[in-house]
């Protein structure tokens, strides 16, 4: 099993002697029976990409190989194989705090937790801040030089039988670290529009007459 992704992953096998083609099986690891993924009709083909697959979860898969004569007469099956919680992206990143990165990213209730990493940006080695909460979405990393700017981005991860598997980064954002304390601007309320009247509901109309009276 090989090239992971949080949704996909590549299965290859080895070639049965007299085998005109290849089946590939499918269960997540508490399931009772397999589900056919699809056909190999080549013999020659040792390899499938799978896809489609759900993020973060265990799966087995089976491959049985059939010729003429028989069906499924080699059969082999994959270790318990996990696919990649998905690319978590950071939704905020700022300073307010001297020598203090503030990072928002949206949580993601299949994985364990997040790892924060965060480097100056003349510095090429990273830094990590570990999240041990599925639930968190934000983290402040502190004791950073300030009036420097620094690369940031974040993974979630899943342990599983004493496994760590880690996730794909999300893209790297930048912020400059205070030196100072920054007041933070109130965010505006959401202003009710017009668009929210519905028109084809009842409605009472009021008018006034102001006109010039005896």
């Amino acid at each position: 099993v090989s090239d992971i992704t949080d949704s996909s992953l590549v299965l290859s096998w080895q070639k049965a002697g007299n085998a005109k083609g290849y089946h590939v099986y499918y269960r997540q690891s508490d399931a009772q029976e397999d589900t056919e993924y699809g056909t190999v009709d080549d013999p020659n083909t040792l390899s499938l990409a799978v896809s489609d697959l759900g993020q973060a979860t265990e799966y087995i898969f089976t491959v049985t190989a059939f010729s003429d004569k028989s069906e499924g007469e080699k059969k082999v099956t994959s270790d318990n194989t996990f696919t990649l919680p998905q690319t978590v992206q950071i939704t905020d990143l700022t300073s307010v705090k001297p020598g203090v990165i503030h990072v928002e990213w949206q949580s993601n209730p299949e994985c364990d937790g997040y790892v924060v990493e965060y480097h100056r940006s003349d510095v090429d080695e990273y830094s990590t801040y570990q999240v041990d909460d599925r639930d968190a979405g934000v983290a402040d990393i502190p004791d950073l030089d300030v009036n420097k700017t620094y690369g940031v981005r974040v993974y979630a991860f899943l342990n599983r039988n004493d496994k760590k598997v880690n996730g794909a980064a999300g893209d790297e954002k930048t912020v400059e670290v205070t030196e100072k304390e920054v007041a933070q601007t109130p965010k505006a309320k959401t202003p009710v529009l017009d668009s929210e009247i519905d028109p084809d509901k009842p409605m009472i109309a009021f008018s006034f007459d102001d006109g010039p009276t005896d």
